[in-house]
């Protein structure tokens, strides 16, 4: 087998909600590195945390840093681009994975509706696109997938509609 190694890259920037003395620390500890180095981590620039790394070992380093907030990634010594890894599932509250034949063990649905003023004022409204995708992709992150949606228009109040998306999602 080949002897490929790889290099842990970060964005540099300190994840939200802490402070840069923070971020420091938690580098320290995922790093084994001095405070000096770590506070140099966190520029804001892209920096290659470890290299010469066997890919399982990088990718332990990549989960370990996820965990903590940083946005990190895997590179081939070769390559010129970062391979983001997704989060490491936490294994003790992880749902087992969907079977091979494609059918989900556990089924979600969320509703998302437009808003009800805008309703009632302008006539009807859009569906909120942004509230949509920012729903979708922490479904995502936490291993869910779109099964199928429908969109149905209800009664507000007798004398107008409001539009309405249901989402089934499976995992």
């Amino acid at each position: 087998m080949a002897t490929d190694t790889y290099r842990v890259v970060f964005d540099g920037n300190v994840p939200q909600g802490r402070t840069p003395e923070q971020a420091a620390k938690a580098l320290m500890a995922i790093l084994k590195v001095p405070e000096s180095r770590a506070r140099g981590f966190c520029s804001g620039k892209r920096e290659v945390l470890r290299s010469g790394l066997p890919r399982e070992l990088a990718d332990k380093y990549v989960a370990a840093l996820q965990r903590s907030g940083f946005n990190a990634g895997v590179v081939s010594a070769t390559a010129s681009r970062p391979t983001p890894r997704p989060a490491a599932p936490d294994t003790a509250t992880a749902p087992p994975p969907a079977p091979a034949t494609g059918r989900y063990t556990e089924y979600k649905v969320i509703q998302v509706m437009e808003g009800g003023c805008s309703s009632i004022l302008f006539g009807s409204a859009q569906l909120p696109i942004q509230k949509i995708e920012r729903r979708l992709n922490q479904e995502a992150a936490a291993g869910w997938q779109v099964v199928f949606q429908v969109i149905e228009q209800r009664r507000l109040f007798l004398l107008w509609t409001r539009e309405s998306m249901i989402i089934t999602l499976g995992r």
